[in-house]
């Protein structure tokens, strides 16, 4: 069950397109997901899902498709030896409609690995989500 977090520095911006479909709406969303120490890994593997509800928030009907990328934001790294080594990656990144909400779940899957000698916290992740909706 991925972790509910609550995205920060959220800016939107959004237009109007016109689509085989007619006219449609276009909304990007970027910002960031604060996991402090939910994730560090140092001789384990470790994963982590988080969930996050981004705009624009849809009517039943308006949702066509949304694509989603996310990337490290901060990464903390502390070896004790010169032998030490991390291995971290973002495994998946899915932005879907959420019919509860109407709007647009994103959910980003972690995955890494370190040796005995290290431990690497990842502590921010970076998104951005767009999506396409036709107008009501």
């Amino acid at each position: 069950m991925p972790v509910a977090i609550n995205p920060v520095n959220v800016q939107k911006m959004e237009f109007n397109v016109t689509t085989d479909e007619g006219a449609c709406r276009v909304t990007i969303v970027s910002g960031k997901i604060q996991i402090g120490s939910l994730l560090q890994a140092s001789a384990t593997s470790q994963e982590l899902s988080v969930r996050t509800l981004v705009e624009p928030t849809l009517a039943p009907g308006q949702f066509r498709k949304a694509v989603a990328t996310a990337s490290f934001g901060v990464i903390s790294f502390r070896a004790s030896s010169p032998t030490a080594e991390a291995i971290w990656e973002i495994a998946e990144v899915q932005a879907t409609l959420d019919d509860e909400t109407g709007r647009i779940q994103l959910v980003i899957v972690i995955a890494g690995r370190g040796n005995a000698t290290t431990i690497v916290e990842i502590e921010e992740l970076q998104f951005q989500v767009t999506t396409l909706a036709r107008t009501a």
